[in-house]
């Protein structure tokens, strides 16, 4: 049996908005989670506020710059922040459905694997960087494999950019 694109391109729709409803809910179940509290109270909102302009930082390198963006992007608003975690943690699923659908014996057992990813979904939920670099190199290394099918620079690039992005979140995550 063939695959057809259309199939594979509603199906990979459908894992990103089921993976988005499970991972509001986990969200949701964990919103008082306070992982990593302190460092999000003193050192990323820190660094959020002087990138708005509104206080001063004594060490500008710690921590790396990306999370903090975000933070005064969305205004230090725990729910938009979070939201905007679920929404990338989600699309980083889809496109690894999408990526690997071509391949797998059961697409419907791979749907599941990634709606049922709760770990993801639970780190997805706590107000960090981890998610934001483990998600963007998700999507690089789904870029990447990308290139290497169909030959693509601008693939390439885009894949580069997403690895350079998610090293400004959490460096350590890609040391591979």
């Amino acid at each position: 049996m063939s695959v057809r694109r259309s199939d594979v391109a509603r199906e990979t729709l459908l894992v990103g908005l089921a993976c988005f409803l499970v991972a509001a809910v986990v969200s949701w179940l964990n919103w008082d989670n306070d992982f990593q509290g302190s460092i999000y109270r003193n050192d990323y909102l820190g660094l959020a506020r002087f990138l708005r302009g509104e206080g001063e930082v004594t060490v500008f390198t710690y921590p790396v710059w990306g999370f903090p963006a975000v933070l005064a992007f969305t205004h230090y608003t725990d729910f938009w922040t979070v939201t905007l975690q679920n929404g990338l943690a989600s699309l980083a699923l889809a496109a690894l459905y999408g990526s690997a659908a071509w391949f797998v014996c059961s697409r419907g057992l791979l749907a599941l694997l990634c709606v049922l990813a709760l770990p993801w979904f639970a780190l997805a939920s706590v107000k960090g960087s981890d998610i934001w670099s483990a998600a963007l190199g998700v999507l690089a290394m789904v870029c990447l494999a990308r290139m290497f099918k169909e030959g693509s620079t601008r693939v390439a690039v885009l894949a580069a950019l997403l690895i350079g992005l998610a090293l400004n979140f959490r460096s350590d995550y890609l040391a591979f």
